[in-house]
C-alpha cells in the first residue's frame, strides 16, 4: 500500500539535541513541509513543498505503476505535481567479478 507521510527525518531540540515530539507524542518532523512517500511502510521517497518527487531507488525496481499511484497521492495533497527524479540503474556485469 502506497500512503504519504511525514518527512521521515526528525527534529531535534537546538540546544540539547533532544528528539522533539507534538502533544500527542508523534514525532515532529525536520522537513514539515516535506512528506514522505511509503510503500508498504518503507519510505521509498520524498515530496517536495513544490510537489517535486524524489524516489530513492531507480523506477524500474519499484514499478511504474507505485510510480503512477505515487503521482495521483502527491497530486491530491499538492494539488501540482513537479518533476520526477530518481537514480539511474547502474547494470551489474556477472562476467566482471573483480575479486579473482
Amino acid at each position: 500500500m502506497l500512503t504519504l507521510g511525514k518527512h521521515p527525518a526528525q527534529a531535534r531540540h537546538p540546544v540539547t539535541n533532544a528528539p522533539l515530539f507534538d502533544n500527542v507524542g508523534d514525532f515532529m518532523p525536520l522537513l514539515p513541509d516535506w512528506r514522505g512517500v511509503y510503500l508498504d511502510g518503507f519510505c521509498i521517497g520524498y515530496v517536495g513543498p513544490t510537489g517535486n518527487i524524489q524516489f530513492t531507488m531507480p523506477i524500474n525496481k519499484i514499478g511504474q505503476a507505485v510510480v503512477d499511484e505515487a503521482l495521483i497521492l502527491v497530486e491530491s495533497e499538492f494539488v501540482q505535481v513537479g518533476k520526477v527524479a530518481a537514480p539511474k540503474e547502474i547494470p551489474i556485469d556477472p562476467e566482471d567479478d573483480d575479486d579473482e
